[in-house]
């Protein structure tokens, strides 16, 4: 059940004493929190996109259902970030202090565990940003041949809100073929 409320508390602090720039953490830290609130914010904005895209029908779906493949493109490409940042947080701290940090915290360290292996080169995430969240290689971004797309369009079947697999692309992704 969602409550009707939400209470909210308010704190001041000296951004001098909480983040210092001579502390070796602070960068990585502020960089992780900017993408901690992207990652928050699309994810707002792929829910609302998802509900009017199961609320809407005709022109109208399809176009949310554009929105919610974008937002889902975005979405990725700040997780991609979020995981850069954490990658250079933990690089930029000695070991004593991360396990200093991290003592007395053991789902916090199981937390991380997860984590780290959903950043890596092959992981979902980093194959969407890198191959059309963030970058429109050749290769993912035109998915098919210029002969699928010519029968594609020769039978009124194009499509750019389409969701499915396109041959010769790893991901799920906006196609003609069919």
């Amino acid at each position: 059940m969602v409550p009707d409320r939400a209470s909210v508390k308010v704190g001041t602090f000296d951004p001098a004493r909480v983040f210092p720039l001579d502390d070796p953490l602070t960068l990585p830290l502020l960089r992780l929190m900017l993408a901690t609130d992207d990652v928050r914010h699309a994810s707002v904005l792929f829910v609302m996109a998802d509900h009017q895209v199961r609320h809407t029908t005709g022109v109208q779906q399809a176009l949310h259902a554009g929105q919610m493949w974008y937002l889902f493109r975005l979405l990725c490409s700040h997780l991609h970030e979020g995981g850069n940042a954490l990658h250079t947080l933990l690089k930029s701290v000695a070991n004593r202090r991360l396990q200093d940090l991290l003592r007395d915290r053991a789902a916090g360290t199981a937390a991380l565990e997860r984590l780290l292996p959903a950043f890596g080169a092959e992981a979902f995430v980093t194959r969407v940003r890198n191959s059309i969240g963030s970058h429109y290689h050749k290769r993912t971004s035109s998915g098919c041949s210029g002969a699928s797309w010519r029968r594609a369009a020769s039978r009124g079947r194009l499509s750019l809100v389409k969701w499915g697999a396109c041959r010769g692309s790893p991901l799920p992704m906006s196609s003609p073929c069919g």
